[in-house]
């Protein structure tokens, strides 16, 4: 499966547990997919978790000070569990009581409804809206869409940060454009694959916008969160 390739190819590059980075992984509606040959979602969970060496298939860890969460949902259809929503407030809430001011970063699968690009054509969920807004510091990272991190509305600002992780299989684009939703064989994940790359300072973080194929930026400008996060810092509104 690509589960054990990806955990085979970590371990050879990084061969030395002890200098390992640390890692966060959400599982997506396709991992979840043929569970009649695969088992039920349960099992899939399990697995994931053995494959990954994961204690549990939602997690919060401190890394250098800063605050990761990952959520996910329990089974294809990416809708969440109020539980494991409860559990998210609980684990943002210990975040920003630990260290206020910081930046409390959030991974998940879905977009969060109504704020990047492609949160509103199907691939955005309400339900995590109702534990974000509460909390300015939340910077949510989310693919599900595949759209390209191209579009400045990749990032959206307005009671939280969101951030559109475009992918690494193919890109998408939202239906009606002339060039079709996989122009100019952007369905090719041979030839289009994006990804981000953050690095956190004391008064900002700064994201950079990969093209992994062709191993260069997406484009030239980085976006830059002015640290500490709040909504008077933000910049990618919707009056930008």
């Amino acid at each position: 499966q690509v589960w054990e390739e990806y955990y085979r190819v970590f371990e050879e590059v990084y061969p030395d547990e002890r200098k390992r980075p640390e890692y966060l992984i959400v599982m997506g509606n396709h991992d979840y997919y043929y569970v009649d040959e695969f088992g039920s979602p349960q099992d899939r969970r399990e697995k994931f978790n053995a494959v990954f060496h994961k204690q549990a298939t939602n997690e919060h860890k401190v890394v250098k000070g800063y605050h990761f969460i990952n959520i996910t949902f329990r089974d294809e259809s990416c809708v969440y569990d109020q539980r494991d929503l409860d559990w998210l407030d609980a684990e943002i809430g210990k975040a920003t009581a630990d260290a206020p001011g910081q930046p409390v970063f959030v991974l998940g699968h879905p977009h969060a409804a109504d704020t990047v690009y492609g949160s509103t054509t199907g691939w955005g969920v309400s339900s995590l809206n109702s534990v974000f807004r509460k909390y300015e510091e939340v910077v949510y990272f989310s693919g599900h869409s595949h759209y390209p991190l191209d579009d400045e509305r990749s990032i959206w600002q307005g009671e939280y940060t969101a951030i559109g992780t475009s992918s690494l299989n193919y890109l998408e684009m939202e239906p009606g454009k002339d060039q079709g939703m996989h122009p100019d064989g952007s369905g090719d994940s041979a030839t289009n694959a994006q990804a981000l790359y953050m690095e956190v300072y004391d008064d900002r973080a700064e994201i950079e916008r990969m093209d992994i194929v062709h191993n260069r930026k997406v484009k030239d400008e980085n976006w830059v969160l002015q640290l500490p996060l709040t909504k008077d810092t933000f910049t990618y509104t919707a009056d930008r």
